[in-house]
């Protein structure tokens, strides 16, 4: 089974700020793609660490019909989304 998480990257004064909404994770750079790199590797850090529950409650909404496990570690992939508000891509979370 597969999620699909929208992340951002926006600008916030000096530094680049990126977020998951529905991981709830957030990160920041100095430019847009270490923003990006650095936000992605805090999504896979939190799937090594977190447990399968915890990691389930947040993609459920997703995808109500999972339970499902999580392989460990996850298989993630970025793709370029639309520019719109700020930098947007999406992550795969398989």
């Amino acid at each position: 089974m597969r999620w699909k998480l929208k992340c951002v990257v926006e600008k916030e004064d000096d530094w680049y700020v990126s977020y998951c909404e529905e991981l709830g994770i957030a990160s920041q750079g100095e430019t847009v793609i270490e923003a990006k790199r650095n936000l992605e590797e805090a999504i896979e850090m939190f799937f090594e660490d977190a447990s399968q529950s915890v990691i389930m409650s947040l993609l459920a909404p997703l995808e109500p019909e999972s339970p499902v496990e999580i392989r460990r570690p996850p298989e993630i992939q970025a793709e370029q989304q639309q520019e719109g508000r700020g930098t947007q891509w999406v992550l795969t979370v398989a």
